[in-house]
Protein backbone atom coordinates (compact mmCIF):
# COMPACT_ATOMS: atom_id res chain seq x y z
CA UNK A 1 0.00 0.00 0.00
CA UNK A 2 1.42 3.54 -1.09
CA UNK A 3 1.92 5.64 1.85
CA UNK A 4 0.08 8.88 1.74
CA UNK A 5 1.48 12.18 1.06
CA UNK A 6 0.67 14.88 3.38
CA UNK A 7 -0.46 18.11 1.77
CA UNK A 8 -0.01 20.80 4.11
CA UNK A 9 2.01 20.74 7.59
CA UNK A 10 0.33 19.97 11.34
CA UNK A 11 -0.19 23.15 12.97
CA UNK A 12 1.82 22.94 16.18
CA UNK A 13 -0.45 23.16 19.43
CA UNK A 14 1.70 26.02 20.38
CA UNK A 15 1.11 27.99 17.44
CA UNK A 16 -2.64 26.97 17.54
CA UNK A 17 -2.86 28.67 20.97
CA UNK A 18 -1.21 31.78 20.01
CA UNK A 19 -3.67 31.98 17.28
CA UNK A 20 -6.85 31.37 20.41
CA UNK A 21 -5.18 34.18 21.72
CA UNK A 22 -4.93 36.83 19.27
CA UNK A 23 -8.40 36.10 17.37
CA UNK A 24 -10.08 36.17 21.51
CA UNK A 25 -8.06 39.43 22.43
CA UNK A 26 -9.19 40.97 19.06
CA UNK A 27 -12.86 39.93 19.63
CA UNK A 28 -12.12 41.22 23.49
CA UNK A 29 -11.10 44.50 22.61
CA UNK A 30 -13.75 44.91 20.01
CA UNK A 31 -16.38 44.30 23.06
CA UNK A 32 -14.69 46.38 25.34
CA UNK A 33 -14.41 49.40 23.72
CA UNK A 34 -18.56 48.83 22.77
CA UNK A 35 -18.73 48.31 26.79
CA UNK A 36 -16.92 51.46 27.48
CA UNK A 37 -17.87 53.49 25.05
CA UNK A 38 -21.97 52.10 25.19
CA UNK A 39 -22.17 51.65 21.43
CA UNK A 40 -25.66 50.21 20.04
CA UNK A 41 -25.54 47.15 18.04
CA UNK A 42 -28.56 46.17 16.26
CA UNK A 43 -29.41 42.83 14.73
CA UNK A 44 -32.40 43.10 12.64
CA UNK A 45 -34.72 45.32 14.94
CA UNK A 46 -33.08 43.79 18.05
CA UNK A 47 -30.84 45.82 19.79
CA UNK A 48 -28.19 43.90 21.60
CA UNK A 49 -27.78 44.93 25.51
CA UNK A 50 -24.45 46.60 26.08
CA UNK A 51 -24.16 44.53 29.20
CA UNK A 52 -23.86 41.51 27.16
CA UNK A 53 -20.57 42.49 25.53
CA UNK A 54 -19.07 43.26 29.75
CA UNK A 55 -20.26 39.16 30.01
CA UNK A 56 -18.32 38.45 26.82
CA UNK A 57 -15.36 40.64 27.85
CA UNK A 58 -15.04 38.37 31.26
CA UNK A 59 -15.38 35.42 29.15
CA UNK A 60 -13.05 35.87 26.63
CA UNK A 61 -10.26 36.81 29.74
CA UNK A 62 -10.78 33.54 30.85
CA UNK A 63 -10.54 31.82 27.35
CA UNK A 64 -7.03 33.50 26.81
CA UNK A 65 -5.76 33.06 30.30
CA UNK A 66 -7.11 29.05 29.90
CA UNK A 67 -5.27 29.16 26.55
CA UNK A 68 -2.17 31.32 27.69
CA UNK A 69 -1.44 28.87 30.85
CA UNK A 70 -0.86 25.83 28.08
CA UNK A 71 1.35 28.12 26.06
CA UNK A 72 5.87 27.71 26.66
CA UNK A 73 5.94 31.54 28.12
CA UNK A 74 8.67 32.74 26.07
CA UNK A 75 9.77 36.16 24.42
CA UNK A 76 9.14 34.23 21.14
CA UNK A 77 4.85 33.34 22.39
CA UNK A 78 4.78 37.05 23.24
CA UNK A 79 6.27 38.34 19.93
CA UNK A 80 3.94 36.07 17.95
CA UNK A 81 1.06 37.24 20.13
CA UNK A 82 1.98 40.55 19.53
CA UNK A 83 2.39 40.00 15.44
CA UNK A 84 -0.61 38.72 15.20
CA UNK A 85 -2.79 41.61 16.86
CA UNK A 86 -0.85 44.11 14.73
CA UNK A 87 -1.66 42.57 11.21
CA UNK A 88 -5.51 42.24 12.33
CA UNK A 89 -4.77 46.08 12.91
CA UNK A 90 -2.96 46.33 9.79
CA UNK A 91 -5.76 44.59 8.00
CA UNK A 92 -8.21 46.99 9.66
CA UNK A 93 -6.40 50.08 8.41
CA UNK A 94 -6.04 49.60 5.24
CA UNK A 95 -9.56 48.46 4.77
CA UNK A 96 -10.59 51.96 6.87
CA UNK A 97 -8.16 53.64 4.25
CA UNK A 98 -9.65 52.07 1.52
CA UNK A 99 -13.09 52.75 2.37
CA UNK A 100 -12.60 56.08 3.87
CA UNK A 101 -13.97 55.53 6.88
CA UNK A 102 -13.31 57.79 9.56
CA UNK A 103 -12.96 56.61 13.04
CA UNK A 104 -12.08 58.75 16.27
CA UNK A 105 -11.27 61.55 13.94
CA UNK A 106 -8.74 59.49 11.89
CA UNK A 107 -9.17 59.67 8.47
CA UNK A 108 -7.58 60.02 4.98
CA UNK A 109 -3.50 59.68 4.63
CA UNK A 110 -2.93 59.07 8.71
CA UNK A 111 -4.33 55.73 8.63
CA UNK A 112 -1.24 55.17 5.99
CA UNK A 113 1.40 56.13 8.30
CA UNK A 114 -0.58 54.10 10.73
CA UNK A 115 -0.04 51.09 8.34
CA UNK A 116 3.50 51.80 7.44
CA UNK A 117 4.40 52.01 11.40
CA UNK A 118 2.27 48.11 11.27
CA UNK A 119 4.58 46.70 8.61
CA UNK A 120 7.35 48.07 10.34
CA UNK A 121 6.84 46.44 13.70
CA UNK A 122 5.25 42.88 11.87
CA UNK A 123 8.77 42.98 10.44
CA UNK A 124 10.55 43.57 13.34
CA UNK A 125 8.65 40.82 15.76
CA UNK A 126 8.83 37.97 12.30
CA UNK A 127 12.69 39.23 12.38
CA UNK A 128 13.22 39.00 15.90
CA UNK A 129 10.76 35.18 15.85
CA UNK A 130 13.18 33.84 12.75
CA UNK A 131 16.11 35.14 14.48
CA UNK A 132 15.41 32.66 17.78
Amino acid sequence: MAKKKKCCKELKLENLLVLNIVIFAIVGIMHFLRFILGTSVYIGNFELLVWLSGVAVLVLIFLIWQNWIKTEKTKRTCAKILMGIFTVDLIGVLGFWYYGITFFGISGITYLYIAIVDVLIIVGLFWYIKKK
